[in-house]
């Protein structure tokens, strides 16, 4: 067999193996994401009030018992039972599974325990670390917002707060 043959093959193997893979990955990616569980949106009541952070671009409705303070990319909720916040991150990962893998090797901390979410047709991610409830939510390409608590006394107006959650892009 000549080498302009034997190149030819090698080529047409390599090809071969990279469709495949690409193949294999589109088929994984896909069902990945059919994994995600939708949570219904919850409108504010009159207990709650809507609050728009314009820095952040998102809107969520917050219960009355909270005060609020909100900088350009955390807002910070306390009451006197403790505090929730929301923060926003820019990032290079073009999706939500990627941007938890490359943080929790980082911080040291497991996956397992994941739940998979839709907010508001926004792929989320909720996680329980020690006695820390995290939600994470890829917002728009390149930005992650974190919704969290370290009190389990307010882990049910953080899941009210996290389903109101809207992504609000200025126009």
């Amino acid at each position: 067999m000549t080498k302009h043959k034997q190149s030819n093959k090698s080529k047409l193997f390599l090809l071969t193996i990279i469709i495949f893979s690409f193949f294999v990955i589109f088929v994984a990616a896909k069902n990945f994401r059919s994994n995600y569980i939708n949570i219904p949106q919850i409108n504010p009541t009159k207990d709650n009030n809507l609050y728009n952070s314009s820095s952040q671009k998102f809107s969520v409705s917050i219960p009355s018992k909270f005060t609020i303070e909100d900088t350009y990319n955390l807002m910070i909720l306390k009451n006197n039972i403790g505090t929730i916040t929301v923060s926003s991150v820019g990032t290079n990962f073009e999706s939500l599974d990627e941007y938890l893998i490359d943080l929790s090797i980082k911080n040291n901390f497991s996956l397992d325990n994941q739940e998979r979410l839709t907010i508001n047709s926004l792929p989320a991610i909720k996680l329980k670390i020690g006695s820390r409830l995290d939600y994470f939510i890829y917002g728009t390409e390149w930005t992650v917002y974190t919704l969290s608590t370290d009190s389990e006394a307010l882990y049910d107006d953080l899941d009210q707060i996290v389903r109101s959650f809207k992504y609000t892009p200025t126009p």
